[in-house]
């Protein structure tokens, strides 16, 4: 999971970037233009909340203490709920992440009540179909070598009565599934659980 360090501006993300270098923490500058949100999972503009502009991560190992302690925080939150503790990510991750990791972020947007990002009305979109096949994007640029991922197609119908059939992402197939009603949802929820996680 990723701890965000907020930036009143993009000025102030240098001196701090070189304070965590100086204290071992790996530094990644290439997340820019990547747009998160508080929990530190990517959005897209179908995003139903506050959004942030990611500007660095710094991401360091844990060490061997800090891994003890974890586990015993982990095991104490579990016995004392009866196990209901595992139900919360937040607490299962206490188990098996080894890294930590921090986001230097900027606000972007917040999407407002009933609002995506995009401007769009959450109360849009009537019936929302997740096809089963995934299809990676095609790249129009020649000798591509970059992964862009894959796209699955989907059956859209809005309150205008028009019909859609639209390929989208992972991370945008879960930005609506977090907001449109489950009774007009035709998906495989779990396909899209942990889509916009970092790999640390």
């Amino acid at each position: 999971m990723i701890t965000l360090e907020t930036l009143n501006s993009a000025d102030e993300l240098y001196p701090l970037l070189e304070s965590y270098n100086k204290n071992g923490w790996e530094l990644d500058l290439n997340v820019r233009d990547v747009f998160i949100n508080e929990q530190g999972r990517k959005v897209s503009n179908f995003y139903c909340g506050r959004s942030f502009s990611l500007q660095a991560l710094a991401t360091k190992q844990c060490s061997t203490i800090e891994k003890v302690i974890r586990v015993i925080c982990g095991v104490l939150a579990t016995v004392l709920t009866l196990g209901l503790a595992l139900l919360l990510q937040s607490v299962r991750n206490l188990f098996k992440e080894g890294r930590k990791a921090v986001g230097f972020v900027t606000f972007d947007q917040d999407s407002g009540p009933d609002r995506l990002l995009n401007g769009m009305g959450t109360s849009s979109v009537t019936a929302f179909k997740v096809d089963k096949t995934c299809s990676p994007i095609l790249c129009g640029q020649k000798d591509c070598s970059l992964d862009h991922g894959s796209q699955h197609q989907c059956k859209v119908s809005t309150s205008d009565g028009r019909f859609h059939d639209i390929s989208l992402d992972d991370i945008t197939i879960r930005d609506h599934l977090e907001w449109l009603n489950p009774s007009i949802v035709e998906a495989d929820y779990s396909h899209f659980a942990h889509a916009g996680d970092f790999k640390l």
